[in-house]
């Protein structure tokens, strides 16, 4: 069984431990909780047999959301997880009326790339070497328009 409840400073030790094993480039404490108190949108999901699974920040700018950070801890993978978050998410910047939902990825995270294709983001653009650790690595940035047809 899971579930889903807003993220808040209680969950921000096992969410940025989950961060520190899953993310080449993890977030810290401080991170997390600036996005919090700018007020973006922040969801985990937490499962019966293991507590805190995952983690979603989206920020609110306008009409568009940012993905912010998403992550699933390693021996819950696999198991939808992210894509229930993320879904999750989407819904959400659609209820307020959100038009697109943008995010970075590196090229070589396919588990990720895979994850929003399904959903249907679309490549927008390459960021050179936007990330720098542990090593430089572009960024695929890609887009979802959040208004229904």
């Amino acid at each position: 069984m899971s579930s889903l409840h807003p993220l808040t400073t209680d969950d921000l030790a096992a969410v940025t431990a989950i961060e520190a094993d899953v993310a080449r480039s993890p977030w810290n404490l401080s991170m997390f909780t600036t996005e919090l108190e700018q007020g973006s949108f922040g969801r985990v999901l937490t499962v019966a047999e293991g507590g805190i699974a995952g983690y979603l920040l989206l920020r609110p700018l306008l009409d568009e959301w940012h993905l912010m950070t998403i992550g699933v801890a390693r021996h819950q993978q696999r198991r939808g997880w992210g894509r229930l978050l993320l879904q999750t998410g989407i819904d959400h910047a659609r209820r307020q009326q959100g038009r697109t939902l943008l995010l970075e990825v590196r090229p070589s995270n396919l588990p990720a790339r895979r994850l929003y294709d399904a959903l249907g983001f679309r490549l927008l653009h390459r960021r050179r070497h936007y990330y720098t650790t542990p090593t430089a690595e572009d960024a695929l940035v890609m887009a979802l328009s959040l208004v229904q047809p």
